[in-house]
């Protein structure tokens, strides 16, 4: 599996604007911010690197031997459970400027004519920034959760274990143990997959179309 952290974070000391923008920009794509450029391309032929990244996917996801129909189902449960999530976090955001708004307006329309930014605005927009990435953590676990067990009501017993078994086994090549039990490798494994991935769903539809159809060898490069 291609595996990236979902909470790192790029710099620690934030400057006011980039607080702001995160918790402005940063909401509608949460869970999303480690994206590679095959998560980003959205339209157009797939390029060489997108189709390497689904390779590796594919070669986690065809372990579970999914059916069609569950292939479907699990790309509906991600595409419902993305816009919930995105309404919560968008909301989280609001919530938190608001108070700000009028004030934040105000300050813009001063500093364009040449106005001085006052002494405590950055430390008050930072400790926003830090109240919304510590609420936004909490909303992040629980839509883990929240997809986890709207996939487990579709998955076998064997493909969860065979979905943990996945997760354990890539610790373990990374260092890092394996000592979490089922559900904790299986959240793992959801969370890489399916909510991490923004590619995943349309992933997910490409398999079950090509379900319906007889799977053709590999080709060798020759005519």
């Amino acid at each position: 599996m291609i595996v990236q952290s979902l909470s790192r974070r790029a710099g620690m000391a934030f400057s006011c604007a980039l607080s702001l923008a995160l918790i402005a920009c940063g909401a509608a794509s949460a869970q999303n911010a480690n994206q590679t450029p095959s998560d980003q391309t959205s339209a157009g032929p797939a390029s060489t690197y997108m189709e390497l990244d689904q390779i590796d996917r594919l070669n986690a996801l065809n372990k579970l031997h999914l059916t069609a129909k569950q292939d479907g189902d699990i790309a509906t449960i991600i595409t419902r459970q993305a816009a919930l999530y995105t309404v919560k976090v968008n909301a989280l955001a609001e919530k938190l400027v608001e108070p700000m708004k009028g004030e934040i307006a105000a300050l813009k329309a001063t500093m364009l004519v040449g106005g001085a930014m006052p002494a405590d605005f950055e430390k008050r927009a930072k400790a926003i920034e830090d109240q919304f990435l510590a609420e936004r953590t909490k909303l992040n676990m629980q839509n883990i959760v929240d997809v986890s067990t709207a996939l487990k009501a579709i998955l076998t017993k064997k493909q969860v274990d065979t979905a943990a078994g996945l997760s354990k086994d890539y610790l373990v090549t990374q260092g890092k143990g394996a000592g979490g039990t089922t559900d904790q490798m299986f959240n793992y494994f959801v969370l890489q997959e399916f909510v991490s991935y923004a590619g995943s769903a349309a992933l997910l539809t490409e398999m079950q179309k090509a379900a319906g159809a007889p799977a053709s060898p590999p080709s060798d490069g020759n005519p």
